[in-house]
Parts: structure tokens; sequence; C-alpha cells
């Protein structure tokens, strides 16, 4: 049992937003701003489903890391995708439902293509500090790995995961096929972790 993270749910059914994102491939890297230079992001691609506002991100001469002002506290707002993607609502307030969620925060969907990896690293800063991380795999197959120091997640469909994203991680993809994350920050009075 890793104190890193835990199996808070299975059963989500995640095969309708799955067929939805291979009908609109092109939704992925019209943000590119957590994936640019040296970023631990830098071989994957985003959907911003709920983020910060546009303006907020690109409004400061600094690399977007938890130390950008647009990391700061802020009310995340719904990008233009939420609209076009409503397979993903009940995910993301099934889940909400089940932490007992008093605010949603950032809602990103990340693809790694075969081969690529989010590198490891720490989050830090006002987000992490405010809100817990939960992942929900929406595509995945054997050769997938979420990494932590005590452990690692080897994503199933269906299942959801809280995970502690201020201690080192990193995701690798080897597998044949892209590897899709949903990645959504929430705060709740749960205790971390204990769910």
């Amino acid at each position: 049992m890793s104190k890193y993270f835990n199996t808070i749910a299975v059963n989500f059914n995640v095969m309708p937003l799955q067929i939805a994102l291979r009908r609109q491939p092109a939704l992925f890297g019209k943000y590119k701003e957590r994936c640019l230079g040296e970023s631990p992001h830098r071989e994957s691609d985003d959907i911003w489903v709920r983020y910060n506002s546009y303006d907020s991100v690109t409004n400061a001469d600094a690399p977007l890391d938890s130390e950008h002002p647009a990391n700061g506290p802020h009310r995340s707002v719904w990008y233009p995708v939420y609209y076009q993607l409503p397979q993903i609502r009940p995910l993301i307030f099934d889940l909400m439902s089940l932490v007992e969620g008093e605010e949603l925060g950032t809602v990103l969907l990340v693809k790694l293509e075969p081969g690529q990896q989010v590198y490891p690293h720490t989050d830090s800063g006002w987000s992490a500090n405010y809100f817990e991380k939960y992942f929900i795999p929406i595509q995945t197959s054997v050769g997938a790995a979420f990494n932590f120091p005590d452990g690692v997640i080897s994503p199933e469909l269906g299942h959801v995961y809280w995970f502690n994203n201020s201690i080192l991680h990193s995701y690798t993809n080897n597998t044949r096929d892209d590897v899709i994350m949903l990645i959504v920050t929430v705060r709740s009075d749960k205790v971390q972790g204990a769910l």
C-alpha cells in the first residue's frame, strides 16, 4: 500500500469520452504553455478543460511552472472544450460527489504518445497545497506506468486514483498506443488520501 496514491473508485465509464476524443483528435495541443521548454510535461499534449483564465496564463513573462503568477490563488474557468466534450461531465461530477468536493479546480486531459513520458517532478505552490489531485485513465494499456517513490500505478480503465502531487512523480508510456489521462483537482474536507 502506497502512502502517495490510492485507488478510490472503480467502474467509472470512460468509454464515451474515449470515443469522443478519437473523433476529435485536433482538440489536443491547442494550449501548449504547460509543455514548453524544459517543462516536465514537454513530451505531452494537453486539452485544457478547466484552468486559470488564458489571459492570466499568458500575461506574465515567466515559464508556466509552480512559481508562475497564474498558479497563484485563482478561480479556474471552463474552456470552450468543456462544451465540445459533454462526455467528460459525468466523470468530473461523479468524482466531485465521491470525494464530497467543495470546489473544482483544474481539469486537464493529457496525452502521451508511445515512448514518451512526463519527467519526474513535484508540484508546489498554491494550487498543489489548496487542492487534492485525482487521476482517471481514459486510454491506457499494459506498459503505462505512473511512478512514485514507493510504488507504481499500473493504470486500469474505469479506476480513479488519488495521488499526492507534492512528492516526486512521473509517467511513462512504454506501450504502442497513446495514453490519455484525465487529471482533476478538487478541494474537499476529506482527509488527504484516506478516502
